[in-house]
């Protein structure tokens, strides 16, 4: 047997290069779970792109735990605080009390004084200190005609709101993806770090949109007296809304990147460079954007 200067064998190389792999195939394998485990939330029931959506009755999933309200008839306000996984809220069966309902998760539900709370737990920490996939899901069910205001935060996660009425609509996202699909509404506000947020098929009279990045896209909506507008750091704002041209009055500001109004790009004009100005005579509705940089396009088909 060969040795070495010391006179000793040379198992003692060979050990160190087998701790070694299997230090490396230890560390591989936790990396592979943190990706794993903090990876997007993803379903198959659960698509969110805008001309796809797939929507999922409640009734077709098995939850854990549920919350009924029958004496919440006159609901005043409903109040969301949720910190990831899939989030959904739509109209209850005809019949069918306020309810709330939830699989994978703990939230703290509460109602009393005209309102519903509820809070989802803080998503947990994995390993280099990235955030564990929360499969957590939560769903309720409001009674039509109410609430009068609805108040929703979003950490991360997937949020869908459909066919739900309110006077007032607040919305609150630190990244994520939120859904909003025929809403009424009369005011609201929108306030967007990062991440992605569809209306479509909507009804309002003023709302308020700032966003640090993202994307936030407008499609087919029906606007009354009032105004929208949209504070916007960068990334893309894409607006369509439906009605007669002439009812709209227009101010749109973007520093640099692609503007482009009913399909033509705007070329420095009325007001500052890079503005597109509409001042309608007869306008009733309002909509002024600014926005340093990226993209935005504004559509208005009869």
């Amino acid at each position: 047997m060969r040795r070495n200067r010391e006179g000793k064998g040379g198992t003692g190389g060979f050990r160190v290069w087998n701790i070694a792999a299997l230090c490396m195939l230890g560390l591989g394998a936790i990396m592979f779970a943190v990706g794993w485990f903090s990876a997007p939330f993803k379903s198959e029931n659960f698509n969110m792109t805008i001309n796809n959506r797939v929507i999922v009755e409640a009734g077709e999933y098995e939850y854990d735990d549920r919350w009924d309200f029958p004496d919440a008839a006159d609901l005043a306000r409903i109040s969301v605080r949720a910190d990831g996984g899939r989030i959904e809220i739509a109209p209850a069966p005809e019949g069918s009390p306020l309810s709330v309902r939830a699989s994978n998760l703990k939230p703290a539900v509460d109602y009393g004084e005209r309102t519903l709370s509820v809070e989802t737990e803080k998503s947990r920490r994995g390993a280099f200190g990235l955030g564990v996939r929360n499969r957590g899901r939560l769903t309720i069910l409001v009674p039509r005609g109410s609430p009068a205001t609805l108040d929703v935060s979003l950490a991360s996660g997937d949020l869908q709101i459909e066919d739900v009425a309110a006077d007032s609509l607040r919305l609150r996202m630190a990244s994520g993806r939120a859904c909003l699909s025929g809403l009424d509404f009369r005011d609201g506000s929108l306030d967007m770090s990062s991440g992605t947020a569809v209306v479509e098929d909507s009804t309002w009279r003023n709302l308020d949109i700032r966003k640090a990045s993202g994307r936030i896209v407008i499609e087919n909506a029906k606007v009354g007296e009032g105004g929208t507008s949209i504070d916007s750091s960068s990334g893309s704002t894409i607006l369509g809304f439906v009605g007669n041209p002439e009812d709209f009055r227009y101010d749109l500001r973007l520093g640099s990147g692609t503007m482009r109004v009913n399909g033509e790009k705007v070329t420095p004009g009325t007001g500052s460079p890079g503005s597109g100005v509409f001042d309608g005579g007869n306008a009733v509705h309002e909509i002024v954007v600014r926005q340093s940089s990226g993209t935005l396009l504004l559509d208005i088909e009869p």
